[in-house]
């Protein structure tokens, strides 16, 4: 008897505690044009379900074109369940496409990698010595596949799922929903950059490479899928700090016209998940940047080198500009790492402060003042920043640290040539 009521009693409570999320949600209305949040009793309100969640995610609405093309080329496997969730399946059709695919890339690669080190061993000219290495050098990238892409897969899908619950969230605190200001830009650099790819790689197979047609296929999947990913990084840094500065407008205002404490921590909660989202941008691409920045420094230094040893001789040749292109290439990468993470913090950090600073309290209470004063040392003393796992924080001091590095070792390697 005791089991019995204690197992009804359990019953009970569950019905009453565990509810569906969405009937946790507040009640969103309007009030003298001012969003106010306020606990319901009865249900899922007329605003609840109007949540954008149930309809698409804005993260991946905006970066699809990339996306699909990452899962064309073999790098994504990430499939949206029926419940709205993304998620990588190890053991789907589209898992196993991503395999095919790159074991086809694999073979080609395999057979320029032979090629090259061939001519490492084989060389005695120090000039082309550095070429196959440059050459090397990029082809490397391929053999990252599995771990810059398909481990950290999953959390890729999860960062696709936090974008989602941050639009809910948005849409609770502003009554806005989250939109993106660059919506074709995903699509645009897609249809531009691949065939200005493909368009640079025939110039270098004519003018460096010299190989057949079917060794450019492991280049051009290699640097394309790196194209991508440069160009979803560089948006989404650019997204971040709109977005941050929407809601600091959204912060303003509300202190211009009626102060309220509720509003104010729900605002600061929302800072700190978008500052979340900012840190997990790095985070989650942690092995993808890593691949990428260390091969393009090579690339650019490599590339660099061959152009002055033939500048140095008069030698101004197509061989030539091809070295220029693929070295400016590189440095280019390396700017738009860096530049798109300070885009995406010190920035956002520096116009949130300064709109908090010169807002007009009028007659705002002690409590509205002590909020306000605790936002504000939220977004001094903890600005979000894009690190990669910890290692390096992504700013433009990084790029200057860069190339000096980088002119550095230009010179031990011009002097490995003397």
């Amino acid at each position: 008897m005791k089991r019995e009521l204690k197992a009804e009693a359990v019953r009970h409570f569950t019905r009453l505690v565990v509810k569906k999320p969405m009937d946790l949600l507040p009640r969103l209305h309007r009030g003298r044009g001012v969003f106010n949040l306020e606990e319901t009793s009865s249900g899922r309100s007329d605003s609840e379900s109007k949540l954008p969640r149930a309809q698409h995610n804005v993260f991946y609405q905006q970066f699809r074109p990339m996306i699909l093309v990452l899962t064309a080329f073999g790098r994504l496997a990430i499939q949206r369940g029926s419940d709205g969730e993304y998620r990588w399946k190890w053991f789907s059709w589209l898992s196993l496409f991503c395999l095919l695919n790159y074991a086809v890339q694999t073979y080609f690669a395999v057979a320029i990698c032979r090629q090259r080190i061939k001519a490492v061993f084989e060389s005695s000219n120090y000039d082309e010595f550095i070429f196959a290495i440059h050459i090397l050098a990029y082809i490397q990238m391929h053999f990252h596949v599995p771990v810059s892409y398909w481990v950290q897969g999953p959390l890729y899908a999860q960062y696709l799922n936090q974008w989602s619950q941050f639009q809910n969230e948005w849409f609770l605190v502003t009554g806005e929903e989250l939109k993106f200001r660059h919506k074709k830009a995903a699509l645009t650099f897609v249809l531009v950059m691949l065939p200005f790819l493909a368009l640079v790689l025939v110039m270098e197979k004519y003018s460096t490479l010299h190989d057949p047609f079917e060794y450019l296929l492991p280049h051009f999947f290699t640097i394309g899928s790196t194209v991508c990913v440069l160009g979803t990084w560089y948006i989404a840094c650019l997204e971040i700090a709109f977005i941050s500065k929407d809601l600091t407008k959204h912060l303003i205002k509300k202190l211009h016209s009626n102060p309220d404490p509720t509003f104010l921590q729900k605002w600061r909660a929302l800072w700190m998940n978008l500052g979340s989202l900012v840190t997990n941008l790095g985070t989650n691409h942690f092995a993808i940047m890593s691949s990428i920045f260390l091969t393009f420094s090579v690339t650019f230094l490599l590339g660099l080198y061959n152009a002055l040893s033939k500048i140095i001789i008069g030698d101004f040749s197509l061989k030539t500009i091809g070295y220029l292109t693929a070295s400016g290439m590189s440095i280019i990468i390396i700017y738009i790492v860096c530049d798109s993470g300070h885009q995406a913090t010190s920035r956002v950090e520096s116009y949130t402060s300064q709109c908090i600073l010169r807002a007009h309290l009028p007659a705002a209470r002690d409590d509205v003042k002590y909020e306000v004063d605790l936002i504000l040392r939220v977004v001094q003393t903890d600005p979000p920043q894009i690190q990669l796992a910890g290692f390096v924080t992504l700013n433009r001091p990084l790029f200057i640290s860069f190339v000096a590095n980088t002119i550095t070792y230009l010179i031990v390697i011009l002097q490995f040539k003397g």
